[in-house]
């Protein structure tokens, strides 16, 4: 018993120091909303305390993947900094590696990463809370958290750091869902930290990547930044981003941290890296980095740069990484600037300069429409481009790396030139847009039938004569249709697609032809089949349908057909339904219940339709007057009669008396 309750005790405390490890990395905020608690977390603050998923080896001198880390491996068995991809499947993420390169300099307090494929999705993906009990996703006035800051060095030409989130209340946080994507514009092309603080919902609502975010009464997009918060993703040069302002091999990031929280503490917050910084009096450059030779256009690396810190207090120390300033667009001797809090240094480079340039591969395809130019910019991710070098070294280049110049106010040829660094090339494209719509008539429609483009065979013809079908043309046009489906015949069809966005507006009248019915199916079990003499039937009461010789059956209201009928006597009385089209009509039977009130005329016939009240024919005179109804005349006799009665009583009785 003692030893079930040693063990009992033991796991216990391993569950206590789960919880409690798990929690270390919470604080929260309990002024900024009152009477609520904001949970605020800095596990993306890149310090030695923080890095549970990597490690630092001492004798290397590097830091690795922690082994140790179980909370996110990919198939092959590779921790947390394993690459994110797309092809995420129900419960257990798929990573792939050899997307994202990364490295920690600055003693493991900046995470450095850099895109090392093509893939227009690098990423990483990180689990903040394997339990989903701390962190409330939502806005802070509810006492979610809702704030982010960020803090990066961006090298690249791309334009945006993209966020997305995985929560309970996404598939309870077991898949990543696109539509929780979120982009933050950052500068581009910059060797200096900069902070950018900014609401999660607010971005994904700004960002509705594809569109798939519902929209609330007043248009705007509803976030997805709802339940508890389990992993974030990281795509520190955007999501698939082909508009050259994304990702591309070789785009270099800095992050010093990633925390959030309530926007007071993201504001306040400062990682162990700037409070150095501020404390930074000089800096002293002790070893050059390993590359100090350069081609034009390349990115600046400080692998191996040593540089010597000292702080206000007099103490020093050896540093991997600062703030860079440099040029390196023309040849020449060049000077880099490296600024670390207060403290500058500096070192010149050779730049080998270009010669020109080249086009090495063209797209696949020289013609564009113009709807794909403005729903996803003009990128064309098969160009690529050939640099030659003063040297006679060449590299080549992908199409986010260059800049096309163009003009597609015009539909037609064009020339695109390639500007990189000032030297150039062309090619010739084609833009083509939507400028007719071929649409087959149709064969057959049925009475009161509702059309969608659904129902119709509608081709996009193009400025070049091309031509695709409306579901490959891609376009998200708009259809509307005018026409009226009821006599049998042949009738006109006005198809209108329209696009304002692309330029597209398009009409053509096609032929239908209305299917003539063979007879009329009334249905009346939700009928009153028991009326009362000159009683007015009731048509909503039936279901009327159009049959036709396929079987079809289509329904008429109440506007569409009329009812005749005699309900003068009792006995039974047929009803005849006749539709207002086609001339077709169908009977049933009624028992009639009450008094004969044919006097005058036995061959009384009613019409009733939706629009009208039942009428009188044949001179049968109506229910309403008086003169000639048998009930008046009974009470009449009966009258007469108790008054006769009454009088012969009166006189016997007096007789008695006497």
């Amino acid at each position: 018993m003692k030893k079930i309750l040693a063990i009992f005790v033991s796991v216990l405390f391993v569950l206590g120091a789960c919880v409690s490890i798990g929690a270390t990395a919470f604080t929260y905020d309990t002024e900024s909303v009152e009477g609520k608690e904001i949970t605020c977390i800095d596990f993306l603050d890149f310090s030695e305390t923080n890095n549970k998923w990597a490690v630092y080896d001492e004798t290397e001198g590097t830091w690795s993947p922690n082994e140790d880390d179980g909370d996110s491996y990919n198939e092959e068995g590779d921790p947390i900094a394993a690459i994110w991809t797309t092809n995420a499947t129900y419960g257990n993420p798929k990573y792939q590696a050899g997307k994202l390169g990364w490295s920690l300099t600055s003693n493991g307090e900046v995470l450095s990463v850099e895109a090392t494929s093509t893939s227009a999705v690098p990423g990483i993906v990180f689990t903040i809370d394997e339990w989903a009990t701390s962190i409330k996703c939502g806005k802070e006035e509810s006492g979610g958290t809702e704030y982010m800051k960020i803090r990066v060095r961006n090298y690249s030409s791309a334009q945006q750091f993209t966020l997305g989130f995985m929560t309970t209340n996404i598939n309870n946080g077991l898949s990543f869902f696109s539509s929780t994507i979120s982009d933050v514009a950052v500068e581009s092309n910059s060797g200096e930290w900069a902070e950018y603080i900014f609401s999660i919902p607010t971005a994904n609502s700004d960002t509705n990547y594809g569109d798939q975010l519902t929209k609330n009464a007043d248009g705007v997009p509803n976030s997805r930044w709802a339940g508890n918060l389990i992993r974030l993703l990281f795509f520190p040069f955007g999501y698939n981003k082909t508009d050259g302002t994304g990702a591309y091999q070789g785009a270099a990031m800095d992050i010093d941290y990633i925390v959030l929280g309530s926007k007071k503490y993201v504001t306040e917050y400062k990682s162990e890296l700037q409070k150095k910084e501020e404390k930074v009096k000089s800096i002293e450059l002790q070893k050059l980095p390993d590359k100090v030779a350069y081609y034009a256009g390349e990115i600046i690396d400080l692998t191996g740069i040593e540089i010597l810190a000292t702080y206000d207090d007099n103490t020093t120390e050896v540093i991997d990484s600062c703030d860079v300033d440099y040029n390196f667009e023309e040849a020449g001797k060049k000077t880099v600037k490296l600024k670390y809090g207060k403290g500058t240094a500096s070192y010149d480079v050779d730049v080998t300069g270009i010669t020109s340039i080249e086009i090495d591969t063209l797209p696949e395809s020289l013609v564009f429409t113009k709807s794909s130019i403005i729903s996803d910019g003009f990128a064309p991710s098969d160009l690529k481009v050939k640099v030659n070098y003063a040297d006679n070294e060449s590299t080549t280049v992908g199409v986010n790396q260059v800049k096309l110049v163009y003009d597609f106010t015009e539909l037609g040829a064009h020339t695109v030139t390639i500007n990189y660094l000032g030297f150039t090339a062309q090619f010739e494209v084609t833009v083509i847009n939507v400028v007719d719509i071929n649409v087959d008539d149709l064969e057959k429609v049925y009475f009161g039938q509702e059309l969608t483009e659904n129902d119709l065979a509608i081709n996009c013809v193009y400025s070049d004569e091309s031509v695709k079908s409306l579901a490959d043309a891609k376009i998200n046009a708009k259809v509307e249709l005018e026409y009226e489906i009821k006599a049998p015949g042949t009738i006109d069809v006005v198809v209108h697609l329209s696009n304002e966005t692309y330029g597209i507006d398009c009409t053509k009248t096609i032929k239908a032809t209305v299917a003539t019915p063979v007879s009329l199916d009334v249905d009346t079990k939700n009928a009153k089949l028991s009326v009362d003499v000159e009683e007015k039937y009731e048509p909503s009461s039936l279901i009327v349908n159009y049959v036709y010789e396929d079987g079809h059956k289509s329904p008429l209201s109440v506007d569409d057909f009329k009812l005749r009928y005699d309900f003068s006597e009792p006995g039974t009385a047929e009803v005849t339904v006749t539709d207002n089209y086609a001339n077709i009509s169908a009977s049933f039977d009624v028992e009639v219940k009450g008094m004969d009130v044919t006097t005058k005329n036995p061959t009384t016939e009613q019409v009733t339709t939706a629009k009208d009240t039942t009428t009188t024919k044949s001179g049968t005179t109506p229910s309403g007057d008086s003169k000639g109804s048998p009930v008046v005349v009974i009470i009449i006799v009966v009258v007469a009669v108790v008054a006769v009665v009454a009088v012969v009583v009166v006189v016997v009785l007096k007789k008695k008396k006497k």
